[in-house]
């Protein structure tokens, strides 16, 4: 979004992407589904006792991003950590507001369901 001047005011990823580059620190701001849900499966195996919440941030997404909207974007990442963990972790997403609709479906993503999977 940096790109285009959509960028929110009121956040610094930009801002912090921006000065990482400049320190020569390379940056992949957005994880693939599976990238996501092997971290987590990694850090939940290394501090079980700690499975509180998890936060998931991926920003707002204005158009397709990969061909995906946004709803799309997250529920692939929810569908990924459900398999790779075999439950829905307590989570938080962090992204905008959305009809009741698209809650809908992300509350029916986080279901764990063995046989069910994103309907988008």
């Amino acid at each position: 979004m940096w790109n285009t001047n959509d960028q929110c005011l009121f956040c610094n990823i930009n801002e912090t992407l921006r000065d990482q580059k400049k320190g020569g620190e390379s940056a992949v701001v957005r994880k693939t589904p599976d990238q996501l849900a092997e971290v987590l499966a990694t850090a939940l195996s290394i501090d079980p006792l700690h499975r509180r919440l998890i936060i998931v941030s991926g920003g707002t997404t204005l158009k397709k991003y990969q061909g995906q909207t946004e709803l799309e974007f997250f529920c692939s990442r929810l569908t990924a950590m459900k398999e790779r963990l075999g439950a829905a972790p307590p989570l938080t997403l962090q992204i905008g507001a959305q009809p009741d609709e698209n809650w809908k479906v992300i509350k029916d993503t986080t279901d764990f369901r063995a046989d069910e999977k994103c309907k988008i």
